[in-house]
């Protein structure tokens, strides 16, 4: 693979390495920056084609079903094929699309339904879906919220499958794009919706992290255990977002790349920040002494610095609940989450003469 930018080498690079360990392999080997440096010159790929038995393919443009396309404004990352394949596979081709992949307000439960007589194809298609969320951090949350039906899916979990690949089938052109000019600073957002799951009362944590203006890691997952405050839920996703964070400044680091320090850590709960500056143990942190202390500790090191956001700038809200048709539309605008080829919902195709979509360039 090769890029003419060395910035928009560096994210791609990191948005891949994060996204599998396949991948992770992968970009060690081709966009690791002192071995770029030498692949510049004949003589170095000369002695790189006699050490190694090794072929030079040019620009890669498909990767493991992801597709990767250069843009005036930067590189990209799709699976737009990969769509088409799912929608063929459920026989939604022709249906209708939806504006967002989930209902606000809608909440899955085990046992509130007719089991499927068919599981097996729910399972298939959800484990496809998973898969499509390297690229598509907008249909995340949803996504996970159905894996956790994979033993037992009823009629309703299936219908908002069907909800999800109608969304797909009016914007399977989306791109995520790695702007080839912005600086390398890292910046993380964390969530919480505490006590959401009906079944279990577990709260779901969310978050996600952007190398400049770069989303390169994302994640939702539910609690291991309760959380008896919404205060302690943030905390909790405090502490999973600070451990990514970790691994994060280590792997740019192996880049050779300066990590800018103190990271800013984005929460939308004032509670949760005064809990990291304040010292004193008190009845809000008794239940969740290691990640107090974990949390705590990276702080006073200087390697993160808790900052309040609001909530509608909260750009981790989108990984732990449904957002509304324009709260989603930011969403895409912050991630650079685009398109080189502007489709409406009723299906119309316009391309574009510049590149990427100029409606949708970062703030």
């Amino acid at each position: 693979m090769a890029f003419n930018n060395p910035h928009s080498i560096i994210v791609c690079s990191l948005y891949l390495i994060v996204t599998a360990l396949l991948l992770c392999w992968y970009m060690l080997m081709t966009f690791f920056s002192p071995a770029l440096t030498l692949w510049k010159s004949q003589q170095s790929r000369n002695s790189f084609y006699q050490e190694f038995t090794i072929k030079n393919l040019g620009e890669s443009d498909l990767f493991l079903g992801i597709q990767i396309t250069n843009t005036p404004a930067g590189p990209s990352v799709s699976q737009q094929k990969f769509i088409d394949d799912i929608l063929d596979e459920a026989g939604l081709r022709d249906a209708t699309p939806c504006a967002t992949p989930f209902t606000i307000g809608c909440k899955l439960q085990h046992d509130k339904g007719d089991p499927l007589p068919n599981p097996e194809n729910y399972r298939r298609i959800v484990g496809r879906l998973l898969y499509l969320t390297m690229t598509r951090p907008n249909i995340f949350y949803v996504v996970q919220q159905l894996s956790q039906f994979m033993a037992s899916p009823i009629s309703l979990h299936w219908k908002v499958v069907q909800r999800i690949l109608k969304y797909l089938k009016g914007t399977k052109y989306l791109e995520l794009l790695f702007p080839s000019t912005g600086d390398l600073n890292l910046a993380a957002y964390s969530d919480a919706d505490w006590g959401c799951c009906l079944d279990t009362i577990k709260s779901l944590i969310g978050y996600c992290i952007c190398l400049g203006s770069c989303l390169i890691s994302w994640k939702t997952k539910k609690q291991p255990t309760d959380s008896k405050s919404s205060a302690e839920a943030e905390y909790c996703a405090l502490a999973s977002t600070v451990s990514e964070l970790l691994w994060l400044t280590y792997l740019l680091r192996d880049f050779l790349i300066q990590v800018s320090l103190p990271i800013p850590l984005y929460c939308d709960n004032q509670s949760t920040i005064h809990m990291v500056h304040n010292p004193v143990h008190h009845e809000k942190t008794k239940h969740i002494d290691i990640d107090c202390h974990f949390v705590r500790s990276h702080f006073q090191s200087g390697l993160i610095e808790p900052t309040f956001v609001p909530s509608h700038h909260q750009l981790a809200d989108t990984f732990t609940k449904p957002l509304s048709s324009a709260a989603l539309q930011k969403f895409h605008v912050k991630m650079n989450l685009g398109s080189s080829i502007q489709v409406s919902l009723e299906g119309g195709v316009k391309k574009e003469e510049d590149g990427f979509v100029t409606d949708w360039a970062p703030p």
